[in-house]
């Protein structure tokens, strides 16, 4: 597993970004450790990006649509410590996701979760309803009891 973290100047937040990330992910796929070894994550402080897309996190796959191995998040640093660490360990879920084929984007925009496909969605309270979010939002929140609490 490979995790950069760009545009962050604060070398002490860089370092419990890659921290929480390893910890998480290892965590997620601690019996299937192996397929860690490919993935290669970068992650990225952008405001700007973030809240011209209104969320204080997003995850996208960077290499090819069907098994992806290269993900990008991109976080917004202007949150509390505690939701900051929150919208990583959610965006982290989504690259488990992506990486046990549970989540897949469809050529035409679409979304398919597990067997079925789903449209896509710009209402906020449609998109928290939608299977793979529920998914994140309750592994994060476990997630962030058990590695920083």
């Amino acid at each position: 597993m490979n995790i950069k973290v760009y545009k962050c100047s604060n070398e002490e937040l860089r370092n419990e970004i890659r921290v929480l990330s390893t910890r998480a992910l290892e965590y997620m796929f601690r019996n299937r450790k192996k397929i860690l070894s490919k993935v290669y994550i970068t992650i990225k402080i952008d405001n700007e990006e973030t809240n011209r897309e209104k969320a204080y996190g997003l995850c996208s796959w960077t290499d090819q649509m069907h098994n992806p191995k290269r993900f990008s998040i991109i976080l917004n640093d202007r949150v509390s410590k505690k939701v900051f660490k929150q919208t990583l360990l959610h965006e982290l879920v989504h690259v488990k996701q992506y990486l046990l084929n549970e989540l897949k984007d469809c050529y035409n925009g679409n979304v398919k979760w597990k067997k079925k496909v789903y449209e896509d969605t710009q209402s906020y309270y449609e998109y928290i309803d939608l299977p793979w979010e529920k998914q994140a939002f309750s592994i994060s929140e476990k997630l962030y009891q058990k590695l920083c609490t």
